[in-house]
């Protein structure tokens, strides 16, 4: 580190591993050879995040303890000074620790699970202390296409999500962020099920124009409804779609590139032709194995990602220089009390033609 002789160094990276040791809500401690680990749970610690303890080298010098990785939990982030948890009035902030060190493979491989499922469980039981329920209703607006009507019907319903607890992961942790956008891809019904309705909208929406031949390319693309009504099918109120989210959704397109329009559509959703950073590590989760014996269960949503913008906010807040990502972790809602069909149309908002049909500029 520069500006820091090795005395210093050895001094600041001593003072971190007790600072965690002391305070950190949960410790997992890997054995000098590699080989093992133990969890431990301080239910009275003033820092809020699961700090992974074990031996690395870095600056030409072995560590048989270092600080290799924080998961921020709440609003605690990881590596950040905080406020401290139950604190008293003579108590001071818990000084920033600095990342000096990094998981190795072999390392990650050993304890990520456990990883996994201590974040799941924290997730579970501070829902379980809420004294609101554990999901909430939104109105949700599904779109479909009918080549009959020529027109886009709109139907509205309540639907139950999750509530979520909040984590967060440095940016430097590379194999956690692999596996974390892996999960938030692959592993959340509720994404799955809204991206995939969305690319089989865009499809029958765009099929029209190849089934009927109405489409005789004099009228650009830009001027056209079914650019509005694609558009419209990929806003969000809680804010715009982040680019790894829109290509996930081209992805999921029945006829792929083959589909009508396909380039204007990649040009109205901002997408370059390149991998974004958030899909090359989703595809990386791999190299380790199956990421689903790593993660076991977790069900999970991005809030604040690479780009720094936040996407569940009112308005997106950007900020470029947050050395952490944001993950919602939200616990399957239980069958009890029948929660998995609390889906119910409204009532007053029969399926309707979202436009009249004299109001179409094809």
């Amino acid at each position: 580190m520069r500006g820091m002789n090795k005395q210093k160094l050895r001094g600041k990276i001593g003072s971190d591993l007790l600072t965690v040791k002391e305070n950190a809500l949960g410790l997992i401690i890997i054995s000098p050879d590699n080989k093992s680990f133990e969890l431990v749970r301080n239910k009275n610690g003033r820092l809020g995040v699961l700090a992974i303890i074990g031996p690395s080298r870095a600056f030409g010098q072995d560590f048989q303890e270092s600080l290799l990785a924080e998961i921020g939990i709440g609003s605690t982030r990881p590596y950040h000074e905080a406020l401290g948890l139950n604190r008293q009035p003579d108590q001071s902030n818990v000084h920033r620790r600095g990342k000096y060190f990094h998981l190795t493979a072999s390392q990650y491989r050993l304890v990520a699970p456990t990883i996994y499922d201590f974040i799941i469980q924290m997730s579970q039981e501070t829902v379980a202390r809420w004294k609101s329920p554990d999901f909430t209703l939104l109105v949700v607006t599904r779109r479909s296409w009918s080549h009959k009507h020529k027109t886009t019907f709109e139907k509205r319903s309540w639907q139950p999500i999750s509530k979520g607890t909040r984590f967060s992961v440095s940016r430097e942790d590379i194999l956690l962020l692999r596996d974390i956008y892996w999960a938030e891809l692959n592993l959340n019904p509720v994404i799955i099920h809204k991206l995939s309705g969305i690319a089989r909208f865009i499809d029958k929406r765009t099929d029209f124009y190849t089934r009927y031949g109405h489409y005789k390319g004099k009228r650009p693309f830009e001027k056209m409804k079914v650019r509005n009504d694609i558009e419209e099918s990929i806003t969000d109120p809680k804010g715009d779609f982040p680019s790894y989210i829109k290509e996930e959704i081209l992805k999921r397109l029945p006829r792929g590139r083959k589909t009508m329009f396909y380039k204007e559509i990649r040009v109205l959703f901002g997408l370059n032709g390149l991998s974004t950073p958030e899909q090359q590590l989703a595809r990386q989760a791999i190299e380790l194995g199956d990421p689903r014996q790593r993660l076991g269960g977790i069900q999970l949503v991005v809030t604040t990602g690479l780009d720094g913008i936040n996407i569940r906010g009112k308005t997106k807040e950007i900020n470029r220089a947050k050395d952490y990502i944001v993950l919602e972790v939200c616990p399957p809602l239980l069958e009890k009390n029948g929660r998995e069909d609390l889906s119910t149309d409204f009532s007053g908002y029969p399926e309707e033609p979202a436009k009249f049909l004299n109001d179409i500029p094809f």
